[in-house]
C-alpha cells in the first residue's frame, strides 16, 4: 500500500495513443481524411440504396432519399463497387435525375 503508480502522460490522449496503437509510421501531423462525414450506414438501408444506384438514379437523389450527405452517400457507393457488391452502371457515377 502507498506505492505511487506513475502512468505516461500520452495514456490520457486519445490522439497520441491512437498513434502509439495504430500507426504504422512515424507522421509529424496526422490529417484524418472526411472526418466530416457519417460513414456508417444501416445495413438495413443497403438494398435500397444498392436498388437506386442500380436503376441509375443520381447520387444527389440517392443522398436526398436518405437525408444523407452526396458524399456520404459517394464513398458508400465506392466501398460497394470496391467489395463488387455492385458494378459500374451505364450512365455513370452521377446518374440520372429523378422527374
Amino acid at each position: 500500500m502507498g506505492d505511487v503508480v506513475k502512468v505516461k502522460k500520452w495514456a490520457y490522449d486519445p490522439e497520441v495513443l491512437i498513434e502509439r496503437m495504430h500507426m504504422t509510421r512515424r507522421r509529424r501531423k496526422v490529417y484524418v481524411a472526411l472526418e466530416d462525414l457519417d460513414l456508417i450506414f444501416d445495413e438495413r438501408d443497403l438494398p435500397e440504396i444498392i436498388r437506386m444506384w442500380e436503376d441509375g438514379l443520381a447520387l444527389t437523389d440517392i443522398a436526398r432519399s436518405f437525408k444523407r450527405d452526396p458524399d456520404e452517400i459517394t464513398c458508400l457507393i465506392m466501398s460497394l463497387a470496391r467489395e463488387n457488391r455492385i458494378r459500374p452502371r451505364i450512365v455513370g457515377a452521377y446518374g440520372r435525375r429523378r422527374r
